[in-house]
């Protein structure tokens, strides 16, 4: 399959549009992604979707009166970002 190519902003959208579909991911977005200087072995040129949650970067051991994103949403967050690599390259 050929990969739509996105601008970055549009691409960090989409995703958390995705995102926002999940009741517990609400106050998770993703603030970023880092684009490579070519592809990976799968044909994609980004990867490193950074994650927030409540505003805050969303870390193995964070409070979890912020949020719970290594045990709640990293499932969710996980899936979203191989969709999104599969169908999407970045300009």
């Amino acid at each position: 399959m050929t990969r739509k190519i996105l601008k970055i902003d549009k691409l960090l959208d989409l995703m958390n549009h995705e995102l926002s579909r999940y009741d517990s991911c609400v106050e998770c977005r993703f603030k970023s992604i880092m684009p490579l200087g070519g592809v990976d072995e799968s044909g994609c040129n980004w990867s490193h979707a950074n994650l927030n949650c409540r505003g805050y970067p969303a870390a193995v051991g964070q409070s979890t009166s912020l949020c719970q994103p290594s045990t709640v949403c990293q499932p969710i967050v996980a899936r979203v970002i191989v969709e999104a690599k599969k169908k999407y390259n970045v300009l």
